[in-house]
């Protein structure tokens, strides 16, 4: 569902795939909406522009668009250092920061002269996408205003972001954000063992003012995940929004 654009990058010399969402009176309404960017959208757009808009038409959540932003290069684009995927690897990735400029001077500007935006974004990312989404926070934290991680590769290099995040919440007074991370049951020690250190620097050292949660879902398997996370990330998004009707 929805449309497919492609637009042009400049800083990734390379040509992006969109796949836009739109509420169904969209057209009909002056009624601007916040937008929901959507990593890996060529694997996650259809079933989260199906669930945002069942949503939106049982009014559980408020009237917004989704962007989904199909993927080239996971792993140079999520990652916000180099690193090893197995060990004697070659060293991959580190391309985080550029693909973030992508987002602040190519896709922000796009979605926003050519659709009704207000300027509120939320961001979901899943696996390498939620390392990527955990990167924005400690770096760019005012870019979106929720952050949905979902099974975040953390173990990336070591953990690294596991540590920039104990610098930053120890640096950082206050936070106005939302933060919704999830985790499944099936995974091996070393990736959640670096989820398991963020959640409890999240329940330690939590800045004032960011709402978080963190879910883990009991049986789950990594490719799942998304499928169970993404309705309660959106409830944690908006709650109190149920409307009787």
């Amino acid at each position: 569902m929805g449309k497919v654009h492609t637009l042009k990058s400049q800083i990734l010399s390379e040509d992006r795939t969109l796949y836009i969402y739109l509420p169904r009176d969209y057209e009909s309404s002056e009624e601007l909406v916040p937008v929901l960017y959507l990593l890996d959208g060529d694997v996650l757009f259809n079933y989260t522009a199906a669930t945002v808009d069942y949503y939106i038409n049982t009014y559980r959540i408020p009237r917004m668009m989704v962007v989904g932003i199909g993927s080239t290069d996971r792993s140079r684009d999520f990652t916000p250092t180099k690193g090893r995927t197995q060990a004697g690897s070659p060293a991959t990735g580190g391309g985080a920061d550029v693909f973030l400029r992508y987002m602040k001077e190519e896709l922000f500007p796009y979605v926003d002269e050519n659709y009704g935006t207000r300027r509120y974004r939320a961001i979901i990312g899943h696996s390498l996408g939620g390392l990527f989404v955990i990167h924005v926070l400690l770096t760019e934290p005012d870019f979106f205003g929720a952050y949905m991680a979902l099974s975040p590769f953390l173990a990336w290099d070591n953990g690294v972001l596991v540590q920039s995040a104990e610098t930053f919440f120890k640096e950082t007074q206050s936070l106005n954000k939302l933060l919704f991370v999830a985790c499944e049951s099936v995974s091996r020690e070393q990736l959640s063992k670096p989820i398991d250190e963020f959640v409890q620097l999240l329940k330690t050292r939590c800045p004032r003012g960011l709402e978080w949660e963190y879910k883990l879902y009991e049986g789950s398997d990594h490719m799942n995940l998304p499928v169970l996370g993404i309705p309660d990330g959106l409830d944690f998004f908006f709650p109190g929004f149920v409307q009787d009707r």
